[in-house]
């Protein structure tokens, strides 16, 4: 089964992408800080990271850029709340799949899931 890391300080985010997550099949583990989020990518990578951007302890790009080295070109989602340019032009060069502003709609968020893990 597919395994997914979901990284956000906002807990009723983490907990709707968890939701959608396991209404597709997927199972879904959970990370609040980025040092978190490294531990458990050195622990148990994830087959994708769908990560916010700016929290309490760091950048959400941080861990991308370490999930990346860990597992070359595995699938990075981002949202974020900023919607600095900026920080989408950074995602880009990350080679991140696809780029949210929170709020994000479900259903092209549910896409962009399925387009990243190969089940469309």
């Amino acid at each position: 089964m597919k395994c997914v890391l979901v990284l956000d300080d906002e807990r009723v985010i983490v907990r709707m992408c968890r939701r959608i997550l396991a209404r597709l099949g997927l199972t879904a583990f959970s990370a609040y800080t980025v040092a978190d989020a490294l531990l458990e990518i050195r622990r148990r990578p994830p087959d994708l990271l769908v990560c916010d951007i700016d929290l309490p302890d760091g950048s959400g790009l941080d861990v991308a850029r370490e999930f990346l080295k860990a597992r070359p070109g595995a699938p990075v989602i981002v949202m974020t709340g900023s919607g600095e340019p900026a920080n989408e032009e950074a995602a880009a060069k990350l080679g991140v799949r696809a780029y949210f502003n929170k709020p994000f709609d479900v259903d092209r968020f549910t896409s962009a899931v399925l387009d990243a893990l190969g089940k469309c």
